[in-house]
């Protein structure tokens, strides 16, 4: 039976798997990460949907999703790409145990982790992967839901031990897919779609994934056009940003043109970005590409990455080929619409679904997607391969693409379906994959196959993981979730592994612009204290003094220094003194 506040992962004492042969191209053999518990009778038949980040320390982290009530899957893959590590299921609850492999998540699937900055002094600074004072990762964070909650789990030693913790996604009910990212070492953010109203719900945590805010959706500007009518992608982070303005915060959805056009049935040919400047308070939406009133671009998901100079990149698809436009002024304005797929320069590929994007330092972008020789995806005939589309500059509008086919064998036979739940066949791959960059700028790439190397089938689809090795790399990336936290703000002491029975813990996060303090205390297994922080007064590194008000509207204050937090609530005191766990100011 596992612990209500820490999950033991199956692999805690499990060595490496076997590594893989050396690469005969541009990426790493593909390998298949696999559950790595004892069997159970029900719901271990599928991996899917693999979602994937990498670390200011190099650390690839892949979840795959089993389906409700399965539960959800982590593995750590080596960062040469040619081994992993089964690190269980974050989901897991005490309820259940990993022989009948049942969790209450398992729908969806997502993760977020960023980083702090060694010093203070290194707020300004860009870390990358060779540096020798390189940023240190924060608290890792894993999302999974059913049609009711969104379930978060944090790991901060990557994926030995979760602690489990309340809904992401607060008390909104009627969720469906839901995406996270990061600024800094603490926060973190979730948008999920509301099936109720498809609105973007927007909930954030100032304290490492402990606790989440619901705040206003992230459509809230445009609801009469997209009420009923959203087809969401992921939120991204811009953290090349001073301490007086704080994060830049952007989420992609598809949808009309406007409210008359959603009265009417038009189909979604609509691509909208909403960005935030004040940390989700308000979101301004703006079309950033409005295509024929006969498109429908509604072929799951379009997605979105911000470079490391904020430059931001928004994909979809056409259900035969993939697109992109670009902004250079924090999404207010777009370029015009360029194509990225070419069957004739990409191998005679007709078609092209399920894209994702991931950008580097500086109009680098490398964009993945399903690709087959036939003409639909509704073809019983076609064989489906991984490619990838990269460009070195792409604000340049005549800047070339040069395409790779990562995966090293065919990955799945026959016809795929792209409407999600209400598919009857051909839903083997699910509904998305990812491509992360990591501190080199190269690739790392996991996705759904459903055939093995000698192209046998496997009885459901299942997680493959490829990294590249040779060819262009795009540069140390920004500090958003989708790659790793690197420019931020912030302090950490030493983390140690967490001992079976959890330490206390409690994160002290300073304002940063438009990021407010936060306060959170964790101990005995439950929550105390957690609220805003409105004043604010660092003495050091290791030390500060603050005042802010709890979330039951209880004043506080209080002060820490060197791992040891004093806080006068009211009229009691909180004394907590951190030895093996993790603080943070």
């Amino acid at each position: 039976m596992r612990s209500l506040a820490t999950v033991l992962a199956l692999a805690l004492i499990a060595a490496w798997a076997a590594p893989a042969a050396a690469a005969n191209n541009s990426f790493t053999p593909n390998i298949q990460l696999k559950y790595g518990g004892p069997p159970g009778p029900l719901f271990r038949v599928q991996d899917v949907e693999p979602e994937v980040r990498v670390d200011s320390d190099g650390r690839i982290f892949v979840a795959a999703i089993h389906g409700v009530p399965g539960g959800t899957d982590l593995f750590e893959v080596a960062s040469n790409g040619l081994s992993y590590q089964y690190r269980g299921e974050p989901d897991g609850l005490p309820l259940f145990t990993a022989n009948t492999g049942l969790a209450p998540g398992g729908g969806d699937a997502d993760l977020a982790i960023g980083s702090f900055a060694q010093t203070r002094q290194a707020i300004n600074t860009v870390c990358s992967f060779t540096t020798a004072g390189r940023c240190q990762p924060g608290p890792l964070v894993i999302t999974a839901l059913n049609l009711a909650t969104v379930y978060s789990a944090t790991t901060n030693d990557g994926g030995k031990t979760y602690t489990p913790f309340a809904n992401a996604n607060g008390v909104v009910p009627g969720d469906d897919r839901q995406w996270n990212n990061s600024f800094g070492g603490l926060e973190r953010y979730d948008v999920v779609h509301d099936l109720y109203t498809d609105s973007i719900d927007f909930a954030k945590s100032m304290d490492g994934g402990m606790t989440f805010i619901n705040g206003v959706p992230a459509n809230s500007d445009i609801l009469p056009i997209t009420l009923q009518n959203t087809d969401i992608g992921p939120i991204v982070v811009d953290q090349n940003q001073t301490r007086q303005t704080g994060p830049i915060l952007y989420a992609v959805f598809l949808s009309v043109a406007s409210a008359m056009e959603n009265v009417n049935g038009a189909p979604m040919h609509t691509v909208w970005v909403s960005h935030s400047f004040d940390d989700g308070a308000t979101w301004k939406s703006v079309i950033a590409y409005n295509g024929p009133v006969t498109a429908n671009y509604r072929h799951i998901f379009p997605s979105m990455a911000v470079d490391a100079v904020g430059n931001v990149y928004a994909v979809w698809s056409d259900d035969q080929n993939v697109f992109y436009t670009s902004s250079k002024d924090k999404g207010n304005t777009w370029a015009p619409m360029r194509q990225v797929t070419d069957s004739t320069k990409d191998g005679g590929h007709l078609t092209h679904i399920f894209p994702w994007i991931a950008a580097g330092t500086n109009g680098g972008i490398d964009i993945v997607y399903y690709e087959t020789k036939g003409a639909n995806p509704q073809l019983a005939t076609n064989d489906w391969e991984v490619g990838m589309a990269q460009n070195l500059n792409a604000l340049n509008p005549v800047s070339p693409f040069k395409y790779y086919t990562p995966s090293d064998h065919i990955i799945h036979h026959g016809i795929v379906c792209e409407g999600g739940t209400g598919c009857t066949g051909g839903r083997e791959l699910a509904d998305d994959f990812q491509i992360a960059i990591d501190p080199k700028g190269l690739a790392n790439i996991t996705y759904t196959d459903t055939l093995d190397k000698n192209g046998a089938k496997f009885k459901d689809g299942q997680t493959y993981f490829t990294k590249q090795v040779y060819g262009f790399n795009l540069g140390t990336p920004n500090g958003d979730g989708p790659n790793k936290g690197c420019k931020l703000f912030g302090h950490t002491l030493a983390t140690n592994v967490q001992p079976a029975n959890v330490p206390s813990q409690f994160t002290v996060k300073a304002p940063q612009g438009a990021s407010r303090g936060y306060l959170t205390v964790l101990e005995n297994r439950s929550i105390p204290l957690t609220g805003y922080i409105n004043s604010y007064l660092s003495m050091s590194s290791t030390s500060a003094q603050f005042a802010g008000m709890s979330t039951r509207g209880v004043p506080f204050t209080g002060s820490v220094q060197n791992g040891k937090l004093t806080v006068n609530l009211g009229t009691s005191t909180i004394a907590v003194a951190v030895t093996g766990g993790t603080y943070a100011l």
